[in-house]
């Protein structure tokens, strides 16, 4: 093979691959067809991982690895420039330049994780920290070095900030709205003068005809002239009432009534629950402050448990410690060659430490014949180790122990410290809500006493 420009492109970007997503090979995933995938078919089938199309080819990322997305934009472009099958016949992968650029401007747009300082990503993910999501989902912590042991005193003072934090008054959750006084509304329309007296005419009119009526039926009056008054009162009544109809503006304003009564009810519902929702949002993260003011008060507690566990854990962690010095690239495995060493590798599994924690079933290829392989080695490596008693707790284990409570520590009183600005920011926007919809609530009850004015014109 005659190396070109285009396979050292192919070879940067592997290895810009492995440096920003933590040693993951791009062409090692899981893959959902049949048979085995080794990194070599991958490559030449060019099944990257990673890819947005990776679906497609039967392909996923190994567990505990960061989506291609958690890169910028034009970083993810490059790596799938850099490992389309066609990049290689058309010389499209990307050049060094290009590199240069991209990974220029990703270190400039790189955000802080608002739960760890050690974590760095894109900030187009927003708030959705990856590393988190590793954690979460029971996978390692990549970053547990990358932050320093803080010595001394760290001039935090708990009693101080919570007294600052519970300074902070809640938002009231009481629902009662601001009273007004409506007797200054005129309705915006009256009927004419005659038409309301010829109206209330009709209505008497009916009344005396029905009267009429009633005595002739029951003998009360004479029946020819109870008859025929009943007649003249109930013709009277209808012209009246045809000269001076108001049903259809009643009806409108019955129509206009109801709506505005309808809208009135949906945000005085709409107050009530802004009220108990933003009382809610501040006792929430006050719930969150007093379990980080817990956490903090026991700590040092916390930190002497793990100390002396360390103590209990001596043969074990000598143990693990012996087998991380054994390496599986090292080791002569029958029917476990480079490609799938790489694939282990990939996976996060190198040493034979890895293989006792790992889930070997997992990784493409390895099916029970090499899974056996794999833990005959690890048992093997295993038999030869020997517990010395007199040695004592690693230094190193120490270390990692107060590094990982020291981090805590700071967390914690990073998000204390923000406490009161938070809880004061949680109030003034549950206020500025109150009094927004208190406002357009007294317009729509303003609009509701128009209303009932108005048809109160036409009764």
């Amino acid at each position: 093979v005659v190396r070109t420009a285009q396979h050292d492109a192919f070879g940067l970007a592997v290895l810009l691959f492995h440096v920003l997503f933590m040693g993951r090979h791009p062409f090692a995933g899981r893959f959902s067809g049949a048979g085995d995938m080794p990194i070599e078919r991958a490559i030449t089938e060019g099944r990257f991982a990673f890819s947005r199309h990776a679906a497609a080819m039967q392909m996923a990322p190994p567990p505990n690895a960061v989506p291609l997305s958690s890169a910028s934009r034009d970083v993810a472009d490059l790596f799938e420039r850099a490992f389309a099958p066609a990049s290689a016949a058309t010389g499209g992968r990307p050049r060094a330049s290009e590199w240069v650029t991209a990974l220029g401007n990703l270190q400039q747009e790189l955000t802080t994780c608002s739960t760890s300082t050690a974590h760095k990503y894109h900030r187009s993910l927003g708030g959705m920290c990856p590393w988190c999501a590793i954690q979460r989902a029971g996978g390692p912590d990549f970053f547990l070095s990358a932050v320093a042991a803080v010595r001394g005193a760290t001039g935090f003072d708990l009693a101080h900030v919570w007294a600052e934090i519970l300074s902070i008054a809640p938002p009231s959750a009481a629902s009662t709205l601001p009273t007004s006084s409506f007797t200054h509304i005129q309705p915006v329309t009256r009927p004419k003068i005659w038409r309301k007296v010829a109206w209330k005419a009709h209505q008497a009119t009916q009344v005396l005809a029905a009267m009429a009526l009633v005595g002739t039926c029951t003998g009360m009056a004479d029946g020819t002239r109870g008859f025929w008054s009943a007649v003249a009162l109930g013709a009277i009544s209808f012209f009246l009432n045809r000269w001076s109809d108001l049903s259809n503006e009643r009806a409108t304003l019955q129509i206009e009534l109801r709506e505005a009564e309808r809208v009135v009810e949906a945000f005085v519902h709409q107050w009530s629950q802004e009220c108990s929702a933003g009382a809610e949002r501040f006792q929430t993260h006050l719930k969150v402050l007093q379990a980080l003011r817990g956490e903090h008060l026991e700590l040092n507690n916390a930190r002497l448990a793990a100390l002396k566990k360390l103590e209990a854990d001596r043969e074990k962690r000598q143990l693990h410690q012996y087998l991380e010095r054994h390496y599986i690239d090292r080791a002569q495995l029958p029917g476990i060659g480079a490609g799938l060493k790489s694939t282990l590798a990939s996976y996060g599994i190198e040493t034979a430490a890895d293989v006792v924690r790992a889930s070997i079933s997992s990784v493409p290829g390895f099916g029970p014949a090499r899974i056996a392989t794999l833990l005959a080695w690890c048992n093997n490596v295993s038999s030869r180790f020997r517990f010395d008693p007199k040695k004592g707790v690693d230094p190193q284990d120490v270390a990692t122990v107060n590094q990982q409570f020291t981090r805590r520590k700071q967390e914690i009183e990073r998000l204390l410290l923000m406490g009161a600005v938070e809880l004061q920011r949680l109030k003034g926007t549950a206020e500025q809500q109150r009094r927004r919809l208190a406002g357009a609530v007294l317009t729509k009850q303003t609009a509701l006493a128009q209303a009932k004015a108005n048809l109160a014109a036409f009764q």
